[in-house]
């Protein structure tokens, strides 16, 4: 029987984010709290961006398959384009 894959639901993060997880918890001794009072996908979570590695934490905290919107110039740099499209990105421009 085939799993109903959800938007994000891709193969790169399902890899990745036990790899992500465990370096971040043990170098900056963080940990997720308040997690399980997320509601049960579809919501929307908004990160401030206050630093580079925001996304990577995010996604190592959060169980569910999460869609980036990441802004648009990202997607004219050939490598990051491949890399985004792989994980299911939406290209995101401002004032639209």
């Amino acid at each position: 029987m085939r799993r109903e894959r959800l938007p994000g639901d891709r193969f790169i993060w399902r890899a990745l984010r036990p790899i992500l997880r465990r370096p971040f918890m043990k170098r900056y001794n963080l940990h997720a709290v308040n997690a399980e009072k997320l509601p049960d996908p579809p919501f929307l979570l908004v990160g401030n961006h206050a630093y580079f590695i925001d996304a990577a934490l995010i996604e190592a905290f959060v169980k569910y398959p999460i869609v980036w919107a990441v802004a648009a110039g990202n997607f004219k740099l050939p490598l990051a384009a491949s890399i985004l499209k792989a994980a299911g990105a939406i290209e995101k421009r401002k004032g639209v």
